[in-house]
């Protein structure tokens, strides 16, 4: 098998396949791919050499990560109420919790596409546990709406 990726997603994927596969081998940068009847013939270059190795796999994991949505699209004529950065982005808090307009008395959390407010490293699927907590824990404790 072969993985191909980028950044954190490439690699929690190569880590999540050397502990579950430990003879898997990483090897370089993808520069060719070919598909033939029953595998995929990929060809690798070593960056500092620029040495060349073909590969022929099974499968090829694409982990190159993925382009978020606008979680509004989700809400319907909830989403009037929620805040906009100056950006159009929607407004959200630290706790993950969106900011309401209005009279709105319900606490609206949203989990990953917050990198606009938290950093690109909300994103990943790594720290999913730990912003569940912190949902979990803003949701224990607050008793009013998130006022813009």
């Amino acid at each position: 098998m072969l993985v191909i990726g980028a950044g954190q997603s490439g690699a929690e994927a190569a880590d999540h396949l050397h502990r579950t596969f430990p003879q898997a081998e990483v090897c370089a940068v993808f520069a060719e791919l070919a598909e033939e009847a029953d595998r995929v013939r990929v060809v690798v270059e070593f960056l500092p050499t620029g040495e060349r190795t073909v590969l022929e796999a099974d499968a090829v994991v694409c982990a190159t990560g993925y382009r978020s949505s606008d979680p509004l699209q989700l809400l319907g004529e909830l989403g009037e109420h929620c805040a906009r950065r100056d950006d159009g982005q929607l407004q959200v808090e630290r706790d993950y919790r969106v900011a309401t307009t209005g009279d709105v008395r319900c606490g609206i959390y949203v989990q990953g596409p917050t990198e606009h407010t938290h950093g690109i490293s909300s994103t990943l699927l790594s720290n999913t546990a730990v912003r569940a907590g912190e949902i979990a824990h803003s949701l224990t404790r607050l008793t009013s709406p998130a006022l813009a």
